[in-house]
């Protein structure tokens, strides 16, 4: 519960009997001057708010009567002695693990628990396309969402090593000759996108986040310019990069964001092979997951981008704010080196040969007495160890 309400986006944090607002919502603030009346008796908390004109909870009966059971176990007090009457102190909002760096891979890429991705990811918003069914078979894909039951194979791309997505065998230059720049190039996937839907795309708030067009011409002023030949005045005004003409070319840039489109992004493997640092966002899961630790071979970030400024301060400096090139340079390569073991393409075969392997013996008729007992039988002492199974 402390959990979902310390994420939710709309917020009053208690800390040390002061309360403060996690926006500037006019709702909010009418709360907020509302709890600060009794703010110095509370113990610390976080609130989460409907700011809605409507209610938004429609949690189902039958969760509620569980719980409601379980409560009435509990309504018997305690012996005095053992009565505990100090709150727990908590961190102070905003940092650690209330809205800290993604330190979760399996929390970070599960729908379930995030309900306001609903608006913020095109696969939610409004699906390129959608076509599914609540009967259970064996379905084999390439990623799926947290609540989906497909069996996972490695991506097509992958194993095609399309140039389009990994560059083919062009992995750019070495890391010290690397602009210290980052770089992000890609198409406007991820959804179906209309007029009064887009902003909510996860690629698009991605770009507008690494826009500067609007603070740059409030302070220069820079008004009436003819358009670059792409159409975007981002780029004419000087606060976007040039586009890149090659799938290669990013690989001269030190950061390469990686982001998911309609589904997985296919550049994935060849920004890990690159030298260069990728910085990933993703709300799908892969056959590769359990092969990658994050903050060791990729630096994760949330898929709301809330994180994303602060990386990258952290990783190329900011006023009074020293940079970390050799943290960079650390897990760069560390998952360059990684990749190269365990993602090749003799891996993704070993995957896919014992992962069909233990598939047709799920669908026989004798899968029940199906197995591979060879060195069993030439040592039997070895079915000992099958005791906990019987």
């Amino acid at each position: 519960m402390r959990r979902e309400a310390s994420q939710f986006d709309m917020t009053i944090n208690v800390r040390d009997g002061a309360a403060k607002a996690g926006s500037d919502w006019f709702w909010t603030k009418v709360w907020l001057n509302l709890i600060k009346a009794v703010e110095h008796l509370l113990a610390d908390m976080d609130i989460a708010l409907n700011t809605m004109d409507g209610p938004r909870l429609v949690v189902p009966w039958e969760e509620i009567d569980a719980h409601m059971k379980s409560a009435s176990k509990t309504v018997k007090l305690a012996r005095a002695k053992t009565m505990n009457n100090e709150f727990r102190r908590w961190p102070a909002p905003r940092t650690g693990f209330l809205a800290g760096n993604v330190t979760s891979k399996a929390w970070e890429d599960n729908v379930c628990h995030r309900p306001d991705l609903q608006g913020l990811e095109g696969i939610l918003v409004h699906p390129l396309s959608a076509s599914s069914t609540k009967t259970c078979f064996p379905m084999f894909g390439g990623p799926k969402l947290a609540l989906n039951n497909e069996i996972l194979l490695p991506a097509p791309m992958y194993w095609n090593k399309e140039e389009r997505f990994g560059g083919g065998n062009d992995h750019g230059i070495q890391r010290h000759e690397k602009a210290n720049k980052v770089i992000w190039h890609g198409v406007a996937t991820g959804g179906k996108n209309f007029p009064d839907n887009w902003r909510g795309s996860h690629r698009h708030r991605f770009v507008s986040m690494n826009d500067g067009t609007k603070i740059g011409r409030t302070v220069l002023g820079r008004q009436g310019r003819e358009l670059s030949e792409y159409g975007v005045q981002a780029e004419k005004d000087a606060r976007l990069g040039p586009m890149v003409d090659e799938f290669a070319d990013q690989y001269h840039n030190k950061f390469v964001p990686d982001i998911d489109g309609n589904s997985l992004s296919g550049r994935y493997l060849g920004f890990l092979r690159s030298a260069s640092l990728p910085i990933k966002t993703t709300i799908f899961r892969k056959w590769r997951d359990s092969r990658l630790l994050h903050w060791k071979h990729f630096v994760p970030t949330d898929s709301r981008f809330l994180d994303y400024y602060g990386i990258m301060e952290y990783f190329l400096g900011y006023e009074g704010c020293h940079a970390h090139d050799k943290a960079a340079e650390r897990i760069a390569m560390e998952g360059k080196e990684w990749a190269e073991k365990v993602l090749r393409k003799e891996d993704m075969s070993i995957y896919v040969l014992r992962l069909l392997l233990e598939y047709a013996r799920v669908v026989d008729d004798d899968r029940e007495s199906m197995g591979w007992v060879q060195d069993v039988i030439r040592n039997p002492s070895l079915e000992k160890s099958w005791k906990r199974w019987w």
